[in-house]
């Protein structure tokens, strides 16, 4: 389902999409109730923040937090 959403990626296999994508480091900063997650920058990694609900905080009720995820990395 992810590769029909990446332009570019629709053809792509399960190894191709983990290695370009899944496959990657981050930093988490985690703040009162907001968890941040700067991903590691990579080449193909702009193309997965097209993705709109990349771009967005996510509340995760059951948790009571905040998401949000961001390129590149943090000091």
């Amino acid at each position: 389902m992810l590769t029909n959403k990446l332009s570019g990626f629709e053809n792509c296999n399960v190894s191709t999409i983990y290695r370009n994508f899944m496959k990657n480091g981050a930093t988490v900063k985690i703040k009162n109730k907001k968890v941040t997650v700067f991903l590691k920058k990579k080449t193909d990694l702009p193309i997965l923040f097209e993705l709109p609900w990349l771009n967005k905080e996510t509340k995760l009720s059951w948790m009571d937090i905040t998401i949000e995820f961001k390129q590149g990395t943090t000091l």
